[in-house]
């Protein structure tokens, strides 16, 4: 499928094993569904058909998971002992990682602090949601300034509800880093301004309602949060978790 792995087929001199979800090739994916609890697809190869379910989430893992079975495949490893390995997959902490347990809407949190992670992780959501994508996210001090609007743009055009916060201001001041994205947001009624992250996290879970999807962004695994130059422990996974718990009475 991507532009580039066609170059490196003509230029290539070992042996190629191909693998696709749009185009022909030897190991093909077809039939994806996503859920806010993973994806299923069918596996096509040798003109045998293999189901695969995952807890990971967006077409980006099912390339993934494709190369790492097309490896396998290669290698002669029993197909069942690859599905199994895939299905028992946790993904990578921080990286659209949902918030396990029993409430009513999903919670994610994602590392993206760029403007093509945010709308990549934006979009891969949107497919999926029943009601309401909610977005909490701000952006880095003392790093590149020029993604901020682009990243307020985004988020006002794919997201229905935003939570602007403090990310990790280091030395500017966060206000400050706010404004900024906000230059590029044209309807600021859709947002709201949230500076302390805690505030902002419970203000979202606070809002949301049976299938919602909320999007904490910006952090994803970091557990700090750096205000000037003291470094302070904040983990955005823990601090989800432990208000849905709270406010479901779950111990």
């Amino acid at each position: 499928d991507d532009e580039y792995g066609q170059k490196l087929i003509k230029v290539a001199q070992a042996n190629i094993i191909t693998y696709s979800i749009d185009t022909p090739s030897d190991i093909r994916a077809e039939d994806l569904n996503f859920d806010s609890e993973g994806m299923t697809f069918n596996i096509v190869a040798s003109n045998a058909k293999f189901k695969i379910r995952a807890s990971l989430i967006g077409r980006h893992n099912v390339y993934n998971i494709l190369a790492a079975f097309a490896v396998g495949f290669c290698e002669n490893i029993a197909s069942e002992d690859i599905i199994a390995g895939i299905s028992n997959l946790e993904g990578v902490p921080g990286r659209l990682e949902r918030i396990k347990g029993d409430y009513p809407f999903s919670v994610f949190i994602d590392y993206a602090h760029t403007e093509n992670a945010l709308q990549n992780v934006l979009a891969t959501l949107g497919k999926i949601k029943q009601n309401r994508l909610i977005l909490v996210f701000g952006c880095g001090g003392n790093r590149d300034t020029t993604k901020r609007a682009k990243m307020g743009r985004i988020a006002e055009d794919m997201a229905d509800s935003v939570i602007i916060t403090s990310d990790n201001p280091r030395n500017e001041n966060p206000q400050g880093i706010i404004k900024d994205i906000l230059s590029g947001i044209k309807n600021k009624d859709k947002c709201d301004i949230i500076l302390e992250r805690y505030s902002a996290i419970t203000k979202a879970l606070s809002l949301a309602e049976e299938g919602d999807i909320v999007l904490i962004a910006g952090k994803g695994h970091e557990q700090y949060q750096i205000l000037k130059n003291k470094k302070i422990h904040f983990d955005d996974r823990k601090t989800a978790k432990n208000i849905l718990d709270k406010k479901f009475n779950i111990e």
